[in-house]
C-alpha cells in the first residue's frame, strides 16, 4: 500500500494510514466486502466498522501491530492483508520500550547580555514583566457583570482616557458563574484561580472587583484563598452594600479614577526578552 492514499475528485479512500511505518489503516467509513471488492489494492476480508483497523499486510501471530508508528499490541493469531484488526486478533504483551528522552539535547549557547534582545516593558513587584498597563474591573459573579462593563465603558472614550496618561485602558473581565455552586468543588477552584490570575497579571496595574453581595463567590473569601489582599491597587465593592446598580457604577468610576495616578505612574523600562511569556497553556491540543 502506498505511503499516501490517493484522493481524486471522484474517489476518496475509505482508509487512513496514519504513519508510513503502520501495518494497519483506519477506516474513515464502514467498509463492507459485499459492496467494495477492493480498497487501495487490498481485498477486504471482513466488514470493517468506521474507526476500526484493517491490516495492510500479513501480520504473523506474535508480531507487533503498529499505528501512529507505535506498537499498540501484538497479533494473537495470523492476520492476513485486508483482515479486521480488533480484540479478536489483537492483544497486549510485554516488550522493551525506549524511554530515553532528550538524549540528543544540548545546552543552548546563551548570547552575552549585551547582545540579548530587549523590549520596553513594565517591571512588576513580583518580578514579572508586562507589555501593557491596564486597570481591570473584574466581576465576582455574573450578577455584577453589567455593572463591571458599565464602569469600564465609561473610560472607553478617548477624551476621558486623555486625562490619565500612562494607563493603556480600563477593561471589564466578566463571566457567567459565581453563584449557586459548591465552594469545595472543582468548578469553584477553577473560577477563583482564573480571577486571581487576571488580578495578578503583569499587564494589569490595578484591579477593581465588583460583586453583588449575596453570591457564593464572596470576594473576601476569594482573596484569602488565592493569597491576595485589598490595597490601593486592588479594591472591591458590592452592589448591595453600595446601594444599587446606578450608585455602584458611579462608585466604581470614582474608585478607578482614584487608582489612575498610581497606576499611571508606572514607566516602561528596558527589559530582557526572556521575560516575555507567550501562549502558555493555550489548549491547542484539547480538541
Amino acid at each position: 500500500m502506498p505511503d499516501t492514499i490517493p484522493e481524486t475528485r471522484n474517489f476518496i479512500s475509505p482508509l487512513i494510514r496514519l504513519n508510513p511505518a503502520d501495518n494497519v489503516a483506519v477506516a474513515r467509513e464502514a467498509i463492507d466486502p459485499k459492496t467494495l471488492a477492493e480498497v487501495d489494492g487490498l481485498r477486504p476480508l471482513a466488514r470493517i466498522p468506521r474507526g476500526h483497523k484493517m491490516a495492510l499486510r500479513a501480520i504473523p501471530r506474535g508480531a507487533a501491530v503498529t499505528k501512529y508508528g507505535q506498537t499498540i499490541g501484538f497479533a494473537t493469531a495470523d492476520i492476513a492483508p485486508g483482515d479486521h484488526v480488533h480484540v479478536q486478533n489483537l492483544g497486549v504483551g510485554e516488550f522493551t520500550r525506549d524511554y530515553a528522552m532528550c538524549v540528543d539535547a544540548a545546552e543552548p549557547e546563551m548570547l552575552p547580555e549585551s547582545q540579548q534582545a530587549r523590549f520596553m516593558g513594565y517591571l512588576r513587584p513580583d518580578g514579572r514583566i508586562g507589555t501593557r498597563n491596564y486597570i481591570a474591573v473584574i466581576s465576582s459573579v455574573n450578577c455584577s457583570a453589567t455593572v463591571s462593563k458599565a464602569v469600564a465603558q465609561h473610560f472607553a472614550a478617548p477624551a476621558v482616557m486623555a486625562r490619565f496618561p500612562g494607563v493603556d485602558g480600563v477593561i471589564a473581565l466578566t463571566h457567567g458563574g459565581g453563584c449557586a455552586f459548591n465552594t469545595r468543588a472543582e468548578g469553584y477552584a477553577y473560577l477563583a484561580r482564573t480571577i486571581a490570575g487576571y488580578a495578578a497579571h503583569p499587564n494589569v496595574g490595578g484591579v477593581l472587583m465588583i460583586g453583588l453581595g449575596c453570591e457564593t463567590n464572596q470576594i473576601p473569601a476569594l482573596l484569602e484563598r488565592e493569597g491576595l489582599a485589598e490595597s490601593d491597587r486592588l479594591r472591591s465593592m458590592t452592589i448591595q452594600a453600595v446601594g444599587g446598580t446606578r450608585r455602584t457604577i458611579e462608585a466604581g468610576i470614582r474608585a478607578v479614577e482614584e487608582m489612575m495616578p498610581l497606576v499611571g505612574a508606572a514607566r516602561r523600562t528596558s527589559q530582557p526578552a526572556s521575560g516575555l511569556c507567550l501562549a502558555l497553556e493555550c489548549g491547542g491540543s484539547d480538541g
